[in-house]
């Protein structure tokens, strides 16, 4: 029996001995184990690395993303002169020469005549009609009262007739010119002097026109 027990006793020696270091027969083993350190597979840092490189990639196209979206707006000093749009050149207009006589019906009292009385004597208005006179402003206007072309009285001729012996003259017809009249126009107005407006027609306006005032 004491063999027994100290050949036990030396198997536990050599046991103990043997697994720990600087230990004793009898002493209190209380050896801790060192906590075993994880390596990971090449797979699971395969997959940590592609986890990485996925969310870099997402971060990237939400920037791309964002960038592509966003709208930059740059003030620019606009060229003044290239929003102005050219001036159109007008085309020439057709015209025409409006012509006219008027005709004054009066006595010596209101008309004047250079000659003889002879119905080739030159004429013009006196008394209440000296404002028709060769030179006086004959003016066209078109239906917004806007003036579009100038002429004026050219000249008179005597009208007479024989009373008592001799020639009497009872009136003169002084005639006029406007030139450049604009055509096309569907109506115009004529005024000679100051003696009111007088509305014509295109085709009247064309037309050699035939005034009368007095004889009342």
């Amino acid at each position: 029996m004491r063999r027994e027990s100290a050949a036990l006793k030396e198997r536990v020696f050599c046991f103990l001995g043997a697994a720990g270091d600087n230990l004793s027969f009898g002493s209190a083993v209380t050896r801790q184990r060192p906590m075993a350190t994880r390596q990971n597979s090449p797979f699971e840092l395969e997959g940590a690395m592609t986890s990485t490189r996925l969310i870099v990639g997402v971060g990237a196209l939400v920037l791309a993303i964002t960038a592509t979206a966003t709208v930059t707006y740059v003030v620019t000093e606009p060229n003044a002169t290239a929003l102005i749009p050219p001036v159109p050149v007008p085309l020439p207009k057709n015209t025409f020469m409006l012509t006219g006589v008027i005709t004054i019906e009066s006595g010596p009292s209101g008309v004047r005549s250079t000659g003889a009385g002879g119905t080739d004597s030159d004429c013009q208005g006196t008394g209440g009609y000296s404002d028709l006179t060769p030179g006086t402003a004959v003016k066209v206007s078109d239906r917004s009262s806007q003036v579009i072309a100038t002429g004026s009285i050219t000249g008179g001729q005597a009208q007479t007739t024989y009373f008592d012996g001799q020639n009497v003259v009872t009136g003169c017809q002084l005639g006029f010119t406007v030139n450049d009249v604009p055509d096309g126009l569907p109506s115009y107005v004529l005024t000679v002097s100051h003696r009111g407006d007088q509305f014509l027609t295109a085709d009247q306006a064309h037309a050699p026109i035939t005034l009368t005032i007095g004889g009342g």
